[in-house]
């Protein structure tokens, strides 16, 4: 009786705030895109240095 109480209990205090996880969920999925981009472009960056600095003035010109 306790445990399916409890149960009905969590469902229903979690039952209006779906949409708050889902609008959660969704945000958590863009930050992760957005750090995916960052890394990306950071590391063509660093490529991008690492390929000026490692090149002859000369040939840059």
């Amino acid at each position: 009786m306790g445990a399916s109480d409890g149960h009905f209990e969590v469902a229903a205090a979690v039952g209006p705030e779906a949409s708050g996880l889902d609008e959660f969920a969704s945000s958590l999925d863009f930050m992760s895109s957005t750090a995916r981009q960052t890394l990306s472009l950071s590391a063509s960056a660093a490529k991008d240095h690492r390929r000026r600095m490692t090149t002859p003035l000369k040939a840059i010109r």
